[in-house]
């Protein structure tokens, strides 16, 4: 009669111990936190040997209470052999985020202290205790924290990629263009929407061009930095930035609540200034007024989409 195999599996603990295997490894997390705080705090005045040395015994006395936590109260409680290797894992590196967020926690600025608190601060370290303590129980209790670690992880990484891309987009726009504000488009009867164009400031102008392609009826609508008229006199501007380059002003007319009218030799401008941004209207002298209130009336930002079209498409470089 050929005897029985062994079990591949050795017996597990009900979900109450383990669940409190996993809570009283958190617990050792808060204090490894705790612990950890003013151990390298000292360090950091000794150098990196010193911090060293100081992680070193963070580890080490983490290792040590995570292994006689699990023959307590773990796995090991119930036979299963290994407490010091899982010790290792739970202690060594939970240790290791423990010892991450007390150096955090001690260049952290007040300000984000004030929205963080102190005791959220190493309540955190109990996360990755609890979670290796977890993952040391086979069945329920180990896909449960699987889960759990993959769902806090893309909940965390996610949201940090995206805000990485949307960061690095927006540098690069600012590069690029000089702001990441969005262009200005108008529609005027009688004329078409062309290029906008980059300055490398936040300077943008938006070509419209005439049906008939009159090199002289060519508006050009613009968005540039904010100018407020109480604190800044329009009309006593020495020059005007045109599309061919900066020229003197040698008329200018208050026109409306905001706006003003002026002018250089070559040039004419129908501007609105507010505090929040300048919009204006740039043209040839024979172009009529009558059109370029009426391309300044229906100025606009450019939508999202719009302005989504314009960066995929590429931006025409300014001149």
């Amino acid at each position: 009669m050929t005897a029985a195999a062994p079990p591949t599996e050795l017996p597990t603990s009900t979900l109450r111990r383990a669940l409190g295997h996993v809570v009283l490894a958190g617990v050792l997390g808060v204090f490894a936190g705790m612990a950890a705080t003013p151990l390298l705090g000292a360090s950091l005045f000794g150098r990196w040997p010193a911090v060293l040395i100081a992680a070193a015994v963070v580890v080490c006395l983490s290792t040590v209470a995570a292994a006689a936590l699990d023959r307590a109260a773990g796995p090991g409680a119930l036979g299963r052999p290994g407490a010091v290797l899982r010790g290792v894992v739970v202690g060594g590196l939970g240790s290791a985020a423990a010892m991450g967020v007390a150096l955090w926690a001690i260049q952290t600025p007040s300000d984000v202290a004030d929205v963080l608190p102190v005791p959220l601060r190493f309540a955190a370290v109990a996360l990755p205790f609890a979670v290796l303590a977890g993952l040391q129980w086979p069945g329920a209790v180990r896909i449960g924290t699987a889960v759990l670690l993959v769902a806090g992880t893309a909940a965390v990484v996610v949201p940090a990629g995206t805000a990485a891309v949307e960061e690095g987009q927006a540098e690069r726009i600012a590069t690029e263009v000089g702001t990441t504000e969005h262009p200005w488009v108008s529609e005027v009867d009688g004329y078409r929407l062309s290029a906008s164009q980059v300055t490398g400031s936040p300077l943008i102008w938006t070509r419209l061009e005439r049906d008939d392609l009159r090199p002289d009826a060519v508006l050009w609508l613009f968005r540039d930095q904010p100018v407020d008229p109480a604190t800044s006199d329009p009309c006593a501007a020495f020059s005007l930035w045109t599309p061919g380059g900066d020229q003197p002003i040698t008329s200018c007319t208050q026109v409306g609540d905001g706006a003003w009218l002026r002018g250089t030799g070559s040039w004419q401008e129908l501007a609105r200034f507010d505090a929040d941004v300048r919009v204006g209207v740039t043209a040839d002298p024979g172009v009529e007024r009558a059109v370029l209130e009426a391309a300044l009336d229906a100025a606009r930002p450019m939508t999202d989409a719009e302005y989504e079209t314009w960066l995929d498409e590429g931006m025409t470089p300014g001149w």
